[in-house]
Order: C-alpha cells, then structure tokens, then sequence
C-alpha cells in the first residue's frame, strides 16, 4: 500500500501544511510549546484529571467532508466512518475496537504538569488520523506539486492540529531502553512494524510503545498496558 511505502514523506507534506506550529527537537512532529517540558519530569509531577462527560470532539470523521475516503458499500451507501471501511476491505491483523484514553489537554511545564483525560476508543482515532492519511496519499498521488490543505477537505475541516477540542487524540506510552555495555556505549533496540499487522505506521523502525487501557476495579479507575500498536495523525 502506497500510504505505508511513503509515509515518511507523506509526513514531511503534511508537515508544511502548518509552518507556525512548533516541531518536536529537529523532527518533522507538530506540537504545542507547552507540550514539551525543559527537563524530563518525574510521573509525580503530573496530575492526571479524569473528565467525565467532556464535549464531543468537533470533528469525529463521519460527516460529509470524509465521504471522499470513505468507499462504497456493496449495499448501497458508503461506510460510516474510516475504520469501518478498512475492517471490510483490508484489515490488518491486529484491530481492535479497544478502550483507550482521550487526551483532552495538556500541560508539561516543570512544576506545572497536568493532563486532561477522558475516556475513548481506539477506532476514534483511526476514523480521524489514517481518514486523514489516506486523504493525503491520494491527493500527492495525483500531483505532488499541488497538495494544499484546500484540496484536503477533510484536512482543512479540522484546522489547527494541536487543538485537542477538534478531533480525539488517543494516548500512547513509548519506552526507550538503553544498554550500556561494559566499554560504556549506549545502544537501544526498535523494533519494525509488519504493515500486515498494523494499522498505522507500517514499514518503520519504531520504539516500543504501549496503549493503556482503562478498566475498573472495585468500582475505582485504573489502567493496564496493551502490547499493540497504534497510532496518530499524519
């Protein structure tokens, strides 16, 4: 599939789309300022404030403007969101419909960390980032020296891609894992994601990441860790 072949310069298009958004280090990932802290922060440096019935997102890939990456069904009509489309056409081995963790907004300042939180699902995130992808691919497959976010209407529909009141974000654990040898060099591992079983993100090296889960006990929230993999907006 051409969308997991090129998505690294698909992400460097898209990227463009937005020259006043902060980048992440030297990288071609868009973030807020206060995203990023000055110095890693220890987990009892950020509260964590779970909303229980915040607004929906304002877009949610279901209407009108995702009706170009949305194909029709053999019945009549087209799928009703993205993740639907890709269940019945080309699903990848490993696609659940799981519980996840909507970011709702964030703040990562030293002394000052907090997270928003509210509960979401995995296919929240698939109806929005890889609709959005597969938008993209399309468009630079007709001319690559056209792609602007006016031709994208779905693009263009959500605007600002850092405002988390616009589409939902699923959140994601990443672990990076040094080894030092006894020579004192440092190496980590990274492991490549079979497009064939993933969703988003295939054919690249990637760093270990997990998706927690919420569930309850006893009445109390709390969360586990799932080993697949997932994934966010090109």
């Amino acid at each position: 599939m051409e969308l997991n072949q090129r998505r690294r310069v698909l992400t460097e298009v898209a990227s463009r789309f937005y020259p006043a958004a902060t980048r992440v280090g030297t990288t071609a990932l868009l973030c807020r300022e206060d995203w990023i802290p000055d110095r890693p922060l220890d987990l009892d440096e950020v509260k964590l404030n779970w909303v229980e019935h915040p607004p929906p997102p304002a877009v949610n890939g279901t209407g009108p403007a995702s009706a170009h990456v949305r194909p029709l069904r053999p019945g009549g009509g087209r799928y009703p969101a993205y993740a639907d489309a890709l269940a019945a056409i080309d699903p990848p081995a490993l696609f659940e419909n799981r519980p996840s963790y909507r970011l709702l907004s964030g703040q990562l300042a030293a002394g000052m960390g907090r997270m928003d939180l509210t509960g979401g699902r995995y296919f929240d995130g698939v109806n929005i980032g890889e609709a959005l992808a597969h938008e993209l691919t399309d468009a630079w497959r007709s001319d690559p020296r056209l792609v602007a976010p006016s031709s994208l209407p779905l693009r263009d529909l959500i605007g600002e891609p850092c405002d988390l009141s616009r589409r939902s974000a699923m959140c994601a654990i990443s672990t990076l894992t040094l080894r030092r040898s006894s020579s004192g060099d440092a190496s980590f591992l990274l492991h490549w994601r079979d497009p064939a079983k993933v969703t988003h993100a295939g054919r690249q090296p990637r760093i270990r990441e997990q998706r927690p889960e919420p569930v309850a006990v006893d009445g109390a929230r709390v969360q586990r860790g799932t080993a697949r993999h997932h994934g966010g907006l090109p």
